[in-house]
């Protein structure tokens, strides 16, 4: 019986000894939850990143439309009606 009980001591002296106290130290491992999330927030942001990228495409060709350029003036001007004539190189193809 004293045996045993010195036995355990040690053995509970060893494993304190092996798990010594380091403060500010965190202990590593890999949070699978935290990963998913991060990788889901990576993908909405890319997804918002296109969205954003598209928009901005469609907001250039609309500005294209509405602008003629004005050989007079030298430079392009607001068209509020798409009627005018535009230059030939400016003209949308029909039919294609």
């Amino acid at each position: 019986m004293v045996e045993e009980e010195e036995k355990k001591k040690k053995e509970k002296e060893e494993e304190e000894d092996d798990e010594e106290y380091c403060p500010g130290l965190e202990p590593l491992f890999f949070d699978e939850a935290e990963a998913v999330a991060d990788h889901e927030r990576q993908k909405q942001r890319e997804h918002a990143k296109e969205l954003h990228r598209q928009r901005k495409k469609a907001h250039w060709e609309t500005k294209q439309r509405i602008y003629d350029y004005d050989p007079k003036q030298g430079r392009c001007i607001f068209t509020p009606t798409p009627l005018r004539r535009r230059p030939q190189h400016l003209r949308p193809r029909r039919g294609v």
